[in-house]
């Protein structure tokens, strides 16, 4: 992850990529990633396991107002959290990770029909169908809410 970063950041660095960047200072860069990676709940989900969701979202908020993390996709990054706390049967936190990255990113269809995912998983019928609901409502047509939708019998 580390290598993929700093290879995104120096391409994004070139003069190519936008004539008002500056050039990259690799020392500050590897000092913010160390920082970043120290604090940040995506790499370390401490936060969801204690139930600090708050903490979770200023770590989040923090990073993503980092220059360094202009080009990092947080809402992958937290998503995937969200799976594997799933995935590790932890669905109560995945659900907090889920529900973080819909604060985080009310506009994007897949981190409602994520959060859908994880409630239907945990039992959660009903708040699931509201996830899919407003995933479409940001996405009309957004089709693994549709499908989702179509499979529990709900329009």
């Amino acid at each position: 992850m580390r290598s993929f970063l700093f290879i995104a950041l120096l391409a994004a660095a070139t003069p190519a990529a936008s004539a008002t960047t500056a050039p990259l200072n690799v020392a500050a860069w590897r000092a913010d990633l160390d920082t970043l990676e120290r604090e940040l709940p995506i790499r370390h989900p401490a936060p969801f396991a204690t139930g600090d969701t708050a903490t979770a979202e200023r770590a989040l908020s923090a990073a993503r107002a980092k220059t360094v993390n202009r080009y990092r996709s947080f809402e992958r990054d937290v998503n995937a959290l969200g799976y594997r706390l799933a995935a590790g049967g932890a669905s109560a936190h995945a659900i907090q990770a889920f529900r973080l990255n819909t604060r985080a990113f009310p506009r994007s269809a897949n981190a409602f029909d994520s959060l859908g995912e994880a409630l239907l998983g945990a039992g959660y019928r009903d708040a699931a169908i509201a996830a899919y609901r407003h995933a479409l409502e940001v996405e009309p047509g957004f089709p693994p809410s549709a499908q989702a939708l179509q499979r529990l019998g709900v329009r």
